[in-house]
C-alpha cells in the first residue's frame, strides 16, 4: 500500500486498521463510535466473494453493517464522508469506520478495504408506493446530483419510519463528472415522476437549503479536505486513476450545476 496515502486516508476519514475479524474487535469498533455501548452482540456474516456481515444485538436486531469493499472504495468512502460530515447526515448512515483489513492467511497477507456502518432501519422503497414519497426523493435528487451519484435503484433507497428515504450504497458516486448529470433523472422518469412535479421540486429545494446552511461554516473546512484528497496518488490498491483530474472534474461538476454559486463557494480556493 502506498503509506502517503493510507496516511492521509488515516487523516481524513474515520480510519480504523483491522488485523482481526471478531466479537472483541467489533465490539471496540462499535465503542469507537458509540462509547456508551455495552450490549452483547453476535454476527452473522456471509463468505461469498462479496464478504458483508450484520452485527446484532442480543434481540437479534442489526445494528451494524461490514463489508470488504473490492470495487469503487474510494469513490463510496468519497460520497459517504462527504454527505455524512458536509452536507446531510440525515440522509445516509448515521456512522462509519473504514479501513483496511489485514487478513493474514497461511501462505500471505491480503489487505482489503472494508466499510462498516451503522445499520439504516426501515425498509427498503420496493414495499412502498413511491409516487407518495416525491419530497424526499427530490431531497435524494439534489443529493445524488452534487455527487454525480448513479447506480440509482430501489434497493438502494431505506424508508425510515419517520418517512425520511436514506441513502446505503454510495459506490458509483462521482461517474461521468465531466457530462450533464442523469443518474437520478433516468431513474424517477422510469418511475413515472415528472422531473417537474411541484412536491418533487419542494423537496429539492428544500434540500438545498439544509445543504447550504450545514456548509455554511465549513467551507474552509471542505475546502482543506479537498486540498488533502488532492495530495493522494494513484496506487494499484485505493486510488485506480489519477486524482488531479478527478478533483478538477469534481469542481467543474460543482460549477457546471451551480453548486458553487448557490452555496456561495465561488471564491474558495481548492488548490
Amino acid at each position: 500500500m502506498n503509506q502517503q496515502n493510507l496516511m492521509i486516508f488515516s487523516e481524513i476519514f474515520n480510519w480504523y486498521e483491522l488485523t482481526d475479524f471478531s466479537i472483541p474487535i467489533i465490539q471496540q469498533m462499535i465503542k469507537k463510535l458509540n462509547d456508551s455501548f455495552n450490549n452483547l452482540i453476535k454476527v452473522d456474516c456471509s463468505w461469498s466473494y462479496h464478504k458483508k456481515c450484520e452485527v446484532l444485538n442480543s434481540k437479534d436486531k442489526p445494528i451494524f453493517f461490514f463489508k470488504y469493499v473490492r470495487e469503487y472504495y474510494f469513490s463510496e468512502i468519497l460520497g459517504l464522508h462527504l454527505t455524512h460530515y458536509f452536507f446531510d447526515p440525515k440522509l445516509c448512515a448515521s456512522s462509519y469506520l473504514t479501513g483496511i483489513y489485514i487478513k493474514k492467511g497461511k501462505l500471505k497477507t491480503s489487505e482489503v478495504p472494508y466499510l462498516f456502518t451503522s445499520f439504516v432501519k426501515g425498509r427498503d422503497i420496493t414495499h412502498y408506493d413511491i409516487k407518495k414519497y416525491k419530497f424526499p426523493l427530490g431531497k435524494q435528487f439534489y443529493l445524488h446530483e452534487i455527487l454525480s451519484l448513479y447506480d440509482v435503484y430501489d434497493r438502494h433507497f431505506i424508508v425510515k419510519d419517520n418517512n425520511v428515504i436514506v441513502r446505503i450504497d454510495f459506490g458509483r458516486s462521482f461517474e461521468n463528472t465531466h457530462k450533464k448529470y442523469l443518474g437520478f433523472n433516468d431513474y424517477l422518469e422510469d418511475k413515472g415522476i415528472d422531473l417537474s412535479d411541484e412536491e418533487l421540486q419542494r423537496g429539492y429545494a428544500k434540500e438545498k437549503e439544509i445543504i447550504k446552511e450545514s456548509l455554511d461554516g465549513k467551507k474552509n473546512e471542505l475546502a482543506q479536505f479537498v486540498r488533502k484528497v488532492k495530495m493522494l496518488r494513484m496506487d494499484s490498491e485505493l486510488i485506480f486513476f489519477p486524482i488531479e483530474r478527478f478533483i478538477n472534474r469534481l469542481i467543474d461538476h460543482w460549477s457546471r450545476i451551480g453548486f458553487l454559486n448557490d452555496m456561495n463557494l465561488t471564491k474558495i480556493n481548492w488548490i
